[in-house]
């Protein structure tokens, strides 16, 4: 009986088309760990600026599609066995990340037209 491999391991698997292998590694901290400092950015910013909560434009709906798109691409990430599907991982990914800045530019025009007070 072989002993499990480590978590960091990186696992092959084949094309069914041709003889060729790629490496996919570390699923799971791969696909969430790329976005989260920019998410918990975006989430910091538009609390501090007080953006709306509610809907599907305030930072509930924000949280909500984050988790959608984040889980799709994990789905696509863990189940794909070619190249082809990279391109709507990618798509995904690009998604995510500008909802996040969109909530940053959001947070930053409120914060901007505010007046503070020194």
């Amino acid at each position: 009986m072989s002993a499990p491999r480590p978590a960091t391991q990186t696992a092959w698997r084949t094309c069914e088309h041709k003889q060729c292998a790629y490496a996919v590694s570390e699923p799971f901290a791969d696909c969430f760990v790329s976005i989260s400092p920019l998410f918990t950015s975006a989430v910091i910013l538009g609390n501090m600026a007080m953006l709306k909560k509610e809907g599907l434009g305030g930072m509930n709906g924000f949280a909500a599609s984050i988790l959608a798109l984040r889980l799709a691409y994990t789905a696509v990430y863990l189940t794909h066995k070619t190249q082809g599907p990279t391109a709507v991982r990618s798509a995904l990914w690009a998604a995510s990340m500008g909802l996040c800045l969109r909530i940053i530019f959001k947070a930053a025009k409120a914060l901007g037209s505010a007046k503070v007070g020194l």
